[in-house]
């Protein structure tokens, strides 16, 4: 989410909004490599935004850059690739139960 913003039409017509980058589909193939754990897909930089209304919300994902590492231990840093990673930092914050 890039922006949450709440749009008022009148005293009582208010939306609560969101700004989200739309990414491309899944590498198909790295996730059926990775035994269906590895997520991938690419930004589509401030070309591809879409306004939405937040009801709508299934879960809370962030996406992090895929770096990788080759075999010489060198790191590729990704141009505009993204792993999908779901409720981060949920499983930390719950182990304090």
């Amino acid at each position: 989410m890039q922006y949450f913003f709440r749009l008022h039409f009148g005293p009582d017509k208010i939306y609560s909004l969101a700004l989200v980058p739309l990414f491309s589909n899944l590498d198909l193939k790295l996730l059926k490599l990775s035994e269906q754990t590895v997520y991938a897909c690419n930004y589509q930089n401030d070309q591809a935004l879409q306004v939405i209304d937040i009801k709508v919300t299934d879960s809370v994902v962030a996406f992090f850059p895929f770096y990788k590492v080759t075999l010489e231990g060198r790191v590729e840093v990704p141009d505009a690739e993204y792993v999908l990673v779901e409720k981060p930092g949920l499983d930390i914050a719950r182990s304090g139960r």
